[in-house]
């Protein structure tokens, strides 16, 4: 028994999921639906797919900062003393390496188009610069330099914002 609606799946030519009337039930000016598989997907997901790049690519921010500081610590001698001894200079060392990783992880999201943003690559550097000293010269004012402070975590993060801040209202409105 032919139905009036056959489903086929034609993954070699364009991997779409078309739904076709059957050539023996077609009449004049009933049209052919044709429902694009990988369309009602990307089209469903999309919006769970903008939060997950948003979150990997955050992620990745917060692993280079470790990978660049641990890269930094490596050249540089006695580090592991200067919490200690010239916390000054441990404060501008720590700022130099969150900034640099917080920058490179969101250049490379940018340059790779995976973020819908405009460059802005100077002013996401201040911002991102500003949102990892501020809490460092909080934690040099308390004196909570230490292995483990907390506000290393807000510099971080502080620095994440600070990335994604310059140009946010124009660029939400234009989405």
């Amino acid at each position: 028994m032919i139905k009036d609606w056959q489903c086929w799946l034609d993954p070699w030519l364009t991997g779409s999921l078309a739904w076709q009337i059957h050539p023996s039930r077609q009449e004049p000016g009933r049209a052919l639906a044709v429902l694009g598989f990988k369309e009602v997907i990307v089209n469903g997901a999309k919006p769970i797919l903008r939060y997950l790049i948003w979150a990997g690519v955050i992620l990745l921010q917060l692993v280079l900062t470790q990978v660049v500081t641990l890269i930094f610590s490596f050249f540089i001698p006695n580090a592991d003393t200067f919490p200690d001894t010239q916390p000054l200079v441990f404060a501008v060392l720590m700022m130099f390496t969150f900034t640099a990783g917080v920058y490179l992880g969101g250049w490379l999201a940018l340059r790779w188009r995976w973020l819908p943003f405009l460059p802005r690559y100077a002013s996401r550097l201040a911002g991102t610069l500003v949102g990892v000293s501020v809490p460092l010269l909080l934690a040099i004012l308390f004196g909570s330099l230490g292995a483990g402070s907390p506000l290393f975590f807000f510099s971080i993060v502080g620095g994440i914002v600070g990335f994604y801040l310059p140009g946010w209202r124009m660029e939400q409105a234009m989405t």
